[in-house]
Order: structure tokens, then sequence, then C-alpha cells
């Protein structure tokens, strides 16, 4: 198979470009830019970067000194983004408090203890969780080996008694991951903008808070984002060179993502952006099928990796379909009624209004200034594309997409704005973390303006050794500055759970063996073994992997249980009142109340509050800020003001009430 041609030959007359100099200077415009365009003296685009790299906007080459400096910084940000990433990492356990988190981890155990690559479940894609599951292997084997574990049945009894371990080592590989996406940010950033633009981007991803966030959870986004950045590298290649290997790579890249989370198929934009500004560039004609064979090419190898990876949902695609397309929990279902009620939606601030306020209130720093940066860019590229005069077709580097005014800024903008617009229009659910992946590809032209911030500062003061101090001394304070909610946020996931709190004073104060209603997202209580056995009954899919074990080993010893009744199985709608025609009809002694803001439109909730309001005491209130009132959103899932939010809770979970029902 012939690779597309990275090259084109000029067809103009070797003299035009003397003719246009001349018509240049007649038009006032300087003998220096007559002389380029002659070909007396090269243009270098803005976009590209010469060997060892330049200051960041001048154009000079960096010294030996300059290039020390930079390799200094980044060592300096990758450090303190894995402290950020790093600390706090054992949060909640040996509880589980992020449903997400409990899936995955759920779906590695049980490929472990079924000997299969079925993870059991449709809701993510198996590839993280083979990564879990190596993990285990890993530590099962470690333990073998040490004899800290004497059989495997050991081992998977130590997963279900204390789950610390098999938390914390899916969290190292995920914050791993997480650090590693600053340093693969800065090598972007220097590639399209200069080396102080990739430390500016490298210094704004260590320091977000949506990205310090997702790391501290075995969870996809991250990984995500790490992929997404190394797409965008490959499908630079595409736009740049259009080799085949750059295409079959960047759809091997693009497979890899789908088969961690389904949303990883969206990057296929970024490699078809490329594909279209390489025919562009090299004067392709674009309605010609065989043109696009290297791209079909890519969109093939992703899918074929994707299954490759994920052999049971081919296996079993009906049930696939049916679980992502049937009934309103589904994905589809979610869709689907995401768009019959979208004008509603839209004009309550959701969809396109809601990611766009969400990406703000989470990074304002990177979307500002991600902002400035695109209109900063075009506004080079624009000066370049004056200066030069280029009309011809360029050769098999960025310069021959700047002379068409169709360079990578085109690949880097394009792919966040794509990314925001399909999920305003289809996301299932309106997730402030749904973002990450568009955040992380914004940091770069976001690196861009701060680098230019700092060399506009640097030549006022003069330049020189004072300026030089000066800048660096700005830039850290930005810094500690930018990472003020994230150095919050792991302060505060080094605090209790309101969970763990209510936890310990309910096995404190109420009886073993009573009878207590718990909401969802409730305190870990352990439920007795007749209660498992009437949740079995009544709906057997909502019993977790632990829940199954127990039915089938015991209870552990030692463990306090209670007869729990899940409220959650029986309000399944926040649209529907579920509740108060259960509580006519049932007697309960303890309830537990679990608010979160996200819950006041609930209406089984507001029924469950006002029941308890006319007939029950409240004997224990666990709140999570200093203010007993205020109901905090989860901020190990989606805060809606985290700059806000952040100051207002003094530890995770919700706030917890305790009543008792003595009639």
């Amino acid at each position: 198979m012939e690779e597309p041609s990275s090259t084109h030959t000029d067809n103009h007359d070797p003299g035009a470009g003397k003719s246009d100099a001349a018509t240049l200077s007649r038009h006032g415009r300087s003998s220096l830019e007559a002389q380029r365009l002659a070909g007396e003296i090269p243009v270098r685009p803005a976009s590209s970067t010469p060997e060892g790299g330049t200051d960041g906007g001048a154009g000079r080459p960096l010294t030996s000194s300059g290039r020390h400096l930079v390799a200094v910084a980044l060592l300096f940000l990758t450090a303190f983004a894995a402290a950020l990433r790093l600390y706090a990492l054992g949060h909640g356990l040996p509880h589980q408090y992020v449903p997400d988190e409990s899936t995955m981890i759920g779906g590695a155990l049980r490929m472990g203890a079924s000997r299969s690559l079925q993870p059991s479940t449709f809701i993510y894609p198996a590839l993280l969780m083979y990564l879990f599951a190596a993990e285990y292997a890993a530590l099962l084997a470690a333990g073998l080996l040490t004899h800290a574990f004497s059989s495997v049945s050991q081992f998977q009894q130590f997963a279900f008694i204390d789950p610390s371990i098999f938390y914390l080592l899916p969290r190292l590989a995920v914050a791993l991951m997480g650090t590693a996406t600053v340093p693969v940010a800065y090598l972007l950033g220097r590639r399209l903008y200069g080396p102080w633009a990739g430390i500016g981007a490298a210094a704004l991803i260590a320091a977000s808070i949506m990205h310090v966030q997702m790391s501290h959870q075995a969870r996809h986004w991250v990984p995500v984002s790490l992929l997404t950045l190394v797409v965008l590298w490959v499908s630079l290649n595409v736009a740049e060179r259009g080799r085949w290997r750059d295409y079959c790579l960047s759809g091997l890249l693009v497979g890899l993502t789908a088969a961690t989370s389904f949303n990883g198929f969206l990057l296929l934009f970024m490699p078809l952006v490329g594909h279209l500004l390489q025919l562009r560039k090299a004067g392709r004609p674009l309605l010609i099928p065989r043109e696009h064979l290297p791209m079909l090419a890519t969109t093939v190898l992703a899918f074929v990796l994707f299954f490759a990876l994920n052999p049971y949902i081919l296996l079993q695609l009906d049930r696939f379909i049916a679980f992502h397309s049937s009934g309103e929990s589904s994905i589809g279902g979610q869709i689907r009624g995401h768009y019959e009620n979208y004008l509603q939606q839209f004009l309550e601030k959701q969809g396109f209004t809601f990611f766009a306020e969400a990406t703000l209130a989470y990074e304002p720093a990177i979307t500002l200034l991600g902002i400035a940066g695109a209109v900063l860019m075009f506004r080079r590229s624009r000066r370049t594309d004056l200066a030069t005069g280029y009309t011809s077709h360029g050769s098999g580097d960025s310069a021959g997409l700047a002379r068409r005014g169709l360079n990578a800024n085109s690949l880097v903008l394009s792919y966040p704005l794509f990314h925001y617009l399909m999920f305003s229009t289809t996301a299932p659910s309106l997730e402030q973390r749904y973002m990450l992946p568009a955040v992380v590809v914004l940091a770069l032209p976001a690196g861009m303006a701060a680098a230019a911030v700092g060399g506009w500062l640097h030549r006022r003061l003069g330049g020189g050794d004072a300026a030089h101090l000066t800048v660096g001394a700005i830039a850290i304070i930005a810094l500690l500055v930018a990472s003020v909610p994230s150095l919050r946020y792991d302060w505060l996931l080094g605090q209790t759970d309101t969970r763990t709190l209510a936890k310990a004073w309910i096995e404190s104060n109420i009886p073993a063996g009573s009878t207590v209603a718990v909401e969802s997202y409730p305190p870990p209580l352990s439920p007795s073994l007749d209660s498992l056995r009437e949740q079995q009954q009544a709906n057997p899919a909502s019993l977790g992997t632990r829940d199954q074990w127990v039915l089938q080993n015991g209870i552990p010893a030692g463990e306090v249980t209670y007869q729990l009744v899940r409220l959650n199985l029986v309000d399944t709608s926040p649209k529907v009142d579920n509740l108060s025609p259960y509580l006519a009809t049932h007697s309960i002694r303890y309830f537990v109340v679990t608010d979160f803001r996200w819950k006041s439109e609930h209406l089984g909730h507001l029924a469950l509050k006002s029941f308890l309001a006319r007939g029950g005491k409240l004997i224990k209130r666990f709140p999570a800020g200093s203010d007993p009132q205020y109901v905090p959103s989860d901020i190990l899932n989606n805060m809606e003001d985290p700059l806000v939010e952040l100051w207002k809770v003094q530890r995770p979970g919700p706030t917890i009430e305790i009543y008792e029902v003595t009639q």
C-alpha cells in the first residue's frame, strides 16, 4: 500500500517570489519582508520550533542555560503534580464512596474470580479493568512468594474483609497516569509554540483541580485525557506528513482510548481533521473517494482494536445493545430524554450552558487563557501570512499548513470545541468531569498565552538577570495561586468522611440487629444475612460483589450488622414519590438521611424529610461544613462551584441526619 506523499512540487514561476517582493516594496512593505519573499531570507512559521527550542515568543534559540532552566522547571512541575495526585490517595478506605470505582474494581475482581476476560458489566469497556486485574495478579504472586497469603482463597477473602489495597493499587496507576500527563503536555506545547509555552501548559495541568480530583480515583477520565494528548500528537503528524504509519498509529490509539471509555471514539475527530488538513496542504481534491482510504483505515483499525480488547461485547452484542438502549436509565434512554426535553433543558441552564459554566467554574485559568491563546494564535498566523504573502502549496512540515492559513492551531482548537458540542447535545447526564479531555487540550493554547505574558513582562523589565528573576518569581506565585483549589481539595480528602463518622456513631449507639432505613450514598453499614436474602429476592441485580460473597461465606467475625432497608430500591425515580406509600405501610425505627444538593429536587427524598419532620426525632447530625444547615454537593464526583464549595465544606461526604421514629 503506497503512502500518501508528504511533499508537493510548487508549479508557480520561480521568479514569482521576486515579483511579489517588488510589488510589496512599492506598497510600502519593508525591504526585509521583500527579501523574505524573494527567498533571500528563510521564513520560519510561527508555530514551528527550531532544534533546541526558542525563548517562547521572540524566535531566538534558547541558550544552554535556558534549556537547563526549562528542564529544571519541567522536573519541578512533574514532582509537584505527583505530590498533588498522590497525597491522600487512600481517602475513604477501607470504605468505598465513589460508585464508579466500585464498578471498575468489582469488574476486575470478578474477572480474577471467574478466570475469564469478561468483567460481567457493560457500563464501561474492559481495558482499565484488565490493568487492575493485572495489578491484582502481581499482588497475588508477590503475596504467595512472601507467604503473605497461603492460598488464592485467602487472597479472595482478604479482598472482601479489607479491600484497601485493592483500591490503592488502581488509584496509584491512575495517579501516575495523571502525573505523566504533565510532561506529555509540555512536549506538545513545545512542539506547537515553544518550550516556555510547553512549561505553561504543563503548569496549568499540574495545578488543575479537575485533573487532580479525577487523578485520585480509579476511573477512566485521567487515562482518557492522557491518551487524548497522545492522539493529538500523532494527528499532528498526520496533518504535517500524511504517512500511512501515522494514520495507522492514530487508529490504534483511538481504539485503545475507546477500550478505556466508550467516549474515546470521539478522538477519531482529531485524525480526521489532520487528514483534511493534509489533503488541503497537498492540493488534493476532497471529493475523490480513494483520497480518504488512509482515514478509512484509521477508523477500521480503531474499531478492530476496540473489539479485540472487548471480545465479550461481540459475543453478547444483543445484550450489550439492549443494556445501552433500553429503559429510561440506559444511556440511549437518557439521550432520548435529553432530546425530548431539549428546549426546556437549554432554558434551565443545561446542555450548552451547563458545560460552558462548569468548565469556567472548575478551570477559570485554563478556560480564559485558552481563549486568549486562541485569539493570539490566529493573530500571529494572520500576521505571518500577510508578512510572507504565502500563496503556494507547502513542503511536508507545518509551514505548508501556515501558507494556506490551516496550521496546527486548527487541529488544537477544533477538538475542545467539538468535544464541548458533542457532550452539550448528546450527554446522557450532565457531569462536570465530562469536560476533562477538552480541558487538557485547551491547556496548550493557554500555556502559549501564559508564555506570551511572561515574554511581554520580561521585555518590559528590560531583559537581563533581574528580569529573569522577577518573571520567575511571578510565575511561581501564579502557580501557587492556581494550585490553591487543588491544595484545599487534597486537604479535604485527608479529613474523615461524614459517612465514616456516622457509621462509627451508629455502631456505638444503635443496637446491632435494629432495622435501619438508608438512602443512596449511605454510611457503610453492614447488612445482616436476613436483609441480604430479602434484597436478593426483591432485586438480585442490586447486590454488590461483597454482598454475594457474604451470602456464600457468612458475616466476617466481629462485624456489626443491621437489618438494612435500602430506600433507594423503592425510590427509583426522582420525578415520582414512591416512598410515601411505602412509609405508610412499613414500620421502621431508625432512618439515616443523606443530603447532597442534587437531591433537592428528588420527590422521594423530599417526602422522606417531610415524613421525618412530622413523626421523627433527630438524634444525631453530621454536617459536611461548618454551617450545619449547608447542604453540600458531592466533592468526590461533581462540584457545582468548586471555588466556593471547597471552602464551605470541612470534610467529604453528605450532610447526614439520623432519626428515630418511636410510633
